[in-house]
């Protein structure tokens, strides 16, 4: 599955100071599957991590969705606390 979205999904965010890259891709089945991509020194593609995008913060799992004023401040809180 992972295969299959990294040839058949698109970059949606890139990270160019990291050499870094989060491609977006469907699974054969539909589900969308979030992969960040590492280019390492010799030019090799390298996997970080990859998940189902929540869609409490992604609009349609490709664009992120604007953080209110409110929620920034609940969440701060929350690691103060």
């Amino acid at each position: 599955d992972i295969l299959y979205c990294l040839l058949t999904g698109k970059i949606i965010e890139k990270y160019p100071d990291r050499k870094r890259a989060l491609v977006y891709g469907a699974m054969p089945n539909g589900i969308p599957l979030h992969i960040v991509c590492d280019l390492n020194q010799r030019g090799v593609l390298v996997i970080a991590t990859c998940y189902i995008p929540d869609n409490r913060q992604w609009k349609k799992s490709q664009r992120r969705k604007r953080r209110s004023k409110r929620n920034v401040q609940r969440n701060t809180r929350r690691l103060i606390e």
